[in-house]
């Protein structure tokens, strides 16, 4: 199996940005390095560096995306965690074929590419 590096980040998705932002700057001290739109995953996020990794703050622009129903049944919580693989197409066969529960078995673009 394709080696995992590292944590990259963890997805929390939150209702008000602004308000995670601050409370997440006040609580850990992390500065936002990168705010942005996701236009085709209707979300607006904001990735915040602490220590040598980062938090991503997700907010869904609207109740019908994928991030804004989840945002719905579950409220503000964890959504993601990405790591750094060797090889991403090979990491998500791989995962794939033991067995993980996939939301996508192709590797999409989210923020940064």
């Amino acid at each position: 199996m394709t080696g995992f590096k590292r944590v990259d980040h963890t997805a929390i998705v939150v209702a008000d940005l602004d308000e995670a932002i601050d409370r997440w700057q006040a609580l850990s001290g992390a500065c936002v390095t990168t705010r942005e739109v996701v236009e085709h995953q209707r979300v607006e996020i904001a990735m915040l560096a602490l220590g040598d990794t980062r938090v991503e703050l997700i907010r869904p622009l609207d109740g019908e995306s994928g991030v804004g129903r989840f945002l719905a049944k579950h409220g503000e919580t964890m959504h993601h965690i990405a790591f750094e693989v060797d090889d991403l197409r090979q990491t998500v066969d791989d995962l794939g074929r033991r067995g993980m529960q996939l939301v996508d078995d192709q590797p999409r673009l989210g923020a940064h590419g």
